[in-house]
């Protein structure tokens, strides 16, 4: 998909939070009913909800054939619906809510503008989570999960934490964090003496070489207690490389 006029944008961004709200609705509701009974006898109202939501995705993306379409002239009448059936309406809208908001936040010029988002929020607010100079990295890292969780971000649905293991050139990798829905890695970096400079480079050029075989974006925040004094020095030439993001964040 090329790249989207900036109203086009804006009209993404409002359909993606209304199908958030439509998931979270009919999420609240799955979790809260026990028994079938009359809890799904909203079924054909969120049917027809997300088939407008849908409809209106498609004036952006192409949907594949197993994406569920919903033919709304043809609804049943609920009372004339076992509970059973309700349920099984009820699950497959719910499912097919979560393709379409899947869909919708895997657009590339959309995790391009969350990205960003995401790092000017982490540039702003990051700094703010410390009373006082951490001591290791493990401290930092704890900070960034904090500043996410206070972003109203879920482990294991917006973010994970040291999961995704996986092999290159004989070295075993695990990110800090991941964003999936962004193929997105996190690292942090920790620097609170001069020695450390020079490794961090490295340190950064190896991860760029292998976490750019799993995931599209790689994001780095370093946390600096006063050592790096010219930051382009850091950053200079690796954040020409595409999809890798460097953010130096000093105490």
């Amino acid at each position: 998909m090329g790249k989207q006029k900036i109203e086009e944008r804006r009209q993404i961004k409002v359909l993606i939070n209304q199908v958030k709200a439509l998931e979270k609705t009919m999420n609240q509701i799955s979790l809260n009913s026990t028994e079938i009974g009359f809890n799904y006898c909203s079924c054909n109202l969120f049917l027809k909800q997300y088939q407008s939501l849908q409809n209106e995705a498609m004036k952006y993306i192409k949907f594949p054939a197993l994406y569920n379409q919903y033919d709304t002239t043809k609804i049943i009448n609920v009372f004339d619906l076992t509970g059973i059936e309700q349920k099984e309406i009820f699950e497959s809208v719910l499912v097919s809510t979560r393709m379409l908001l899947a869909a919708l936040e895997g657009m590339e010029d959309f995790v391009d503008d969350e990205i960003e988002n995401l790092k000017n929020y982490i540039s702003k607010r990051f700094r703010l989570m410390f009373k006082e100079a951490p001591k290791n990295e493990y401290e930092v890292q704890d900070k960034l999960e904090n500043l996410f969780i206070a972003n109203n971000m879920d482990k294991g649905l917006d973010y994970d934490r040291e999961t995704g293991k996986f092999k290159f050139s004989g070295k075993e990798y695990i990110p800090d964090f991941i964003i999936p829905k962004y193929e997105l890695c996190i690292e942090v970096k920790f620097i609170k003496d001069i020695s450390r400079k020079s490794k961090i480079i490295e340190e950064i050029n190896a991860d760029i070489t292998a976490y750019s075989k799993e995931y599209k974006n790689i994001l780095f925040i370093i946390y600096d207690l006063g050592i790096i004094r010219d930051e382009t020095e850091i950053k200079r030439d690796i954040e020409n490389i595409d999809g890798v993001n460097i953010l130096v964040i000093k105490h």
